[in-house]
C-alpha cells in the first residue's frame, strides 16, 4: 500500500515500476484504449506515473495478471512497430515455417548466416514462424542456406 495513493474503503493501490517507454505508450491512444478496457473490466482505477503506474482495486482482482497482460500488450506492440520498419527498410522479406529441428538449427547459425547472406535482421518466434529481412539476393540466398 502506498501512502500517497489515492485509496477507498475496500480498496488496495498496487504499484509496478515500469520504463519510460512503457508509461510513453500507455499515455497514447492505443495504450489509453487498453487500460480503459480493463479498468470497465475489472472495475479498477489505473494511474500513470512517471516511474510506473499504480492500480487501485478491490482485494479480490488479481492485479499480477493486470501487469502481466499490460506487459504482453507493450511488448506485441513493439514488435510490430520493430517488423514495420523493417518491411519500410527492406526491399525484400519472406516468411517461413520452421519444423523444431530447423528452428533449432537455424537458432544456433543465425548470426552465421545473417552475415553470410548479407541478410539485415533474421525475425524469428517461438512458435517457428521467421521472417527474413533484407535485399532480394540475400533473403534468396539465405532461403537456399537454410
Amino acid at each position: 500500500m502506498l501512502p500517497n495513493c489515492e485509496t477507498q474503503i475496500n480498496r488496495l493501490c498496487t504499484f509496478f515500476n515500469a520504463s519510460e517507454d512503457f508509461i510513453e505508450f500507455f499515455s497514447g491512444p492505443a495504450g489509453k484504449s487498453q487500460l480503459r478496457y480493463y479498468e470497465d473490466l475489472l472495475d479498477i482505477k489505473i494511474i500513470l506515473r512517471p516511474k510506473g503506474f499504480a492500480i487501485l482495486h478491490s482485494p479480490s482482482v488479481q492485479v499480477n495478471r493486470v501487469e502481466k497482460s499490460l506487459w504482453n500488450y507493450f511488448h506485441e506492440f513493439a514488435r510490430c512497430l520493430r517488423l514495420l520498419v523493417l518491411n519500410a527498410h527492406c526491399l525484400a522479406s519472406q516468411g517461413l515455417l520452421l519444423n523444431p529441428i530447423q528452428y533449432k538449427l537455424l537458432q544456433e547459425n543465425k548470426s552465421a548466416i545473417t552475415r553470410a547472406t548479407g541478410l539485415i535482421k533474421v525475425f524469428m518466434n517461438e512458435t517457428g514462424e521467421v521472417c527474413l529481412f533484407g535485399s532480394w539476393e540475400s533473403v534468396s540466398k539465405a532461403l537456399k542456406t537454410i
